[in-house]
């Protein structure tokens, strides 16, 4: 679910011309496919087969704990390929994603807050995450007064020592 709105979201950003996927990671050999059932099973397998490594080191070396997931951009490693720019998008999409199911989840829209994104973006994606997010109330924090310039609707708050003016 998360994965295929963060695609969603990315494609948005990207204007279509990056392809984003994420992969689970898991340190029990558990496959995207299984059930619950067979992932707990898996689980207490690999517990169950290296208890004695785990109370010599004092760490449980398996489980979701030691999972991690994989961020591909156009079926690359975003983390070794990626600009920063590309990186900021990743992760963006994957908040986008994740208010969007808080959203559906308990039937409120987040509010979402965003620090000073807006930097290492081209102007595409900046227009995305300015223009187009609907249904949900966003805050941007940003030091260029261009891209107040961007913003076609929304409001513009400015802070100076503390006050909003």
């Amino acid at each position: 679910m998360l994965s295929t709105r963060a695609a969603a979201y990315h494609s948005g950003i990207s204007k279509k011309s990056e392809k984003l996927k994420i992969r689970y990671i898991s340190s029990a050999d558990i496959d995207e496919n299984d059930d619950v059932g067979t992932i707990a099973q898996k689980l207490r397998q690999k517990i169950k087969n290296n208890k004695k490594d785990d109370i010599r080191l004092g760490v449980t070396n398996f489980g979701p704990h030691r999972d991690d997931i994989e961020i591909l951009i156009n079926d690359k490693n975003a983390k070794m390929y990626a600009s920063q720019g590309q990186q900021r998008s990743a992760v963006l999409s994957l908040k986008l994603a994740e208010a969007s199911i808080l959203k559906e989840r308990t039937g409120e829209n987040p509010v979402i807050l965003l620090d000073d994104v807006l930097s290492e973006l081209d102007t595409g994606r900046q227009d995305f995450l300015l223009n187009e997010l609907k249904d949900c109330q966003v805050f941007i924090t940003c030091c260029e007064k261009s891209n107040k310039e961007q913003l076609k609707d929304g409001r513009v708050f400015y802070i100076k020592n503390g006050e909003v003016l």
